[in-house]
């Protein structure tokens, strides 16, 4: 999972141009700071880590 989860950090995603991912869900990633998260929000947040958009959704439903 921390491979995954590095791959969709702040870092990479903006020194990284084929990320595959649209404007939009890049700054909603970033602006996010999911990475400064505890341990078991990211536990909850690791079954949509492989659609960004699902991540950003139940990302900000447990932020709230």
């Amino acid at each position: 999972m921390q491979r995954i989860l590095l791959k969709l950090s702040g870092e990479a995603l903006a020194g990284d141009k084929k990320t595959g991912f649209d404007e939009d869900t890049v700054t909603s990633l970033l602006d996010s700071k999911w990475w400064e998260l505890s341990d078991e929000e990211i536990r909850i947040l690791s079954s949509e880590i492989q659609d960004p958009k699902a991540f950003i959704i139940k990302l900000n439903s447990i932020k709230k």
